[in-house]
């Protein structure tokens, strides 16, 4: 889809894209094969389905704190009030309401 959108863009020459294979390389290598296989393992080994989809469903969660950390992204309020919602409802679906407490 990318290549798709990137033909309508802006002509493509073989210098853009031997220019960009390291990053190619890399989003295939890392992000695609490495960190899906990771994820995939830890799945089904690791941790139980609730646990495991609590933890994904914090991935916009993470990509903004680290945008700021790294990336010197920055935050304005309403954004800071959805990561610390976010965060929050993390933490009360990991209480153990309805649950005997041993």
């Amino acid at each position: 889809m990318s290549l798709l959108v990137a033909v309508f863009r802006k002509p493509l020459t073989m210098d853009s894209i031997s220019g960009s294979w390291m990053a190619i390389l890399y989003v295939g290598i890392f992000s695609t094969a490495i960190a899906f296989s990771f994820q995939a393992l830890g799945q089904k080994f690791l941790t139980n389905p609730t646990a495991a989809s609590i933890l994904l469903s914090t991935e916009a969660l993470f990509a903004a704190i680290f945008g700021f950390i790294i990336l010197n992204e920055i935050f304005i309020v309403k954004e800071t009030i959805g990561c610390i919602l976010m965060f929050i409802a993390v933490i009360i679906a990991q209480l153990p309401f309805g649950k005997e407490i041993k």
